[in-house]
């Protein structure tokens, strides 16, 4: 009886010891901060908004790195919503997680950017958590091989200024990126009706039929 009962424990604890493992690899699986980064792109990716604010803080914020544009967690969504408006893809690599904080670098595509003859934008992104939660998100925009974003722009918003002034002055106004879904939309096609344009100024008058 006792060689029974003993046989018994020790089996139950080796099951016991068994299932350590994997309760510790489910709990780091939990609490892993590079996994709630990609889940966060993954959510982004796939267009879900309220997945992706799942990630976020109360207190979230997000700017570039030099504190000139900051975005809080009320405004968010509606860059979510932006962003899947305009077909956005971010891609990642070299993530590093250190403490309460995950760094990596970003590269984004999405509709306006093609249409602007840019390949993509490239930055250094930090994520900053509070428990695992995302409460800032820093930006540093990197230099790319292609047009910057403001030279892109440029023979866009002369022509805008002088042919849809208050076209430009709703998306645009005061030269600020306003976040909307509808915004969006409004971008893709005045940029659309710019390149038309452009291509019919750069084919010239054609010749008349004789």
């Amino acid at each position: 009886m006792k060689r029974r009962r003993l046989i018994g424990m020790l089996s139950l604890g080796l099951i016991l010891v068994a299932a350590l493992p994997l309760a510790a690899e489910d709990q780091v699986e939990r609490t892993c901060l590079k996994c709630k980064v990609k889940g966060l792109v993954g959510a982004m990716r796939a267009g879900d908004v309220d997945r992706s604010m799942s990630f976020l803080a109360e207190d979230f914020e997000l700017r570039d790195v030099a504190g000139d544009q900051r975005i809080d967690h009320e405004a968010m969504p509606e860059v979510l919503r932006w962003n899947a408006a305009l077909n956005s893809k971010l891609t990642f690599s070299d993530l590093e997680w250190e403490g309460d904080t995950v760094r990596g670098l970003f590269t984004e595509t999405n509709d306006l950017l093609d249409l602007l003859g840019i390949e993509s934008r490239r930055f250094k992104i930090e994520f900053q958590f509070s428990g695992d939660l995302i409460r800032q998100q820093v930006l540093d925009v990197m230099p790319s091989d292609g047009p910057s974003m403001e030279k892109a722009l440029e023979p866009f918003l002369e022509w805008a200024s002088a042919s849809r002034a208050d076209d430009l002055q709703t998306i645009y106004p005061d030269g600020r990126w306003v976040y909307r879904a509808s915004t969006a939309d409004r971008w893709i096609e005045l940029v659309r009706d710019w390149r038309a344009d452009s291509e019919v100024a750069s084919s010239g008058p054609t010749d008349p039929a004789p």
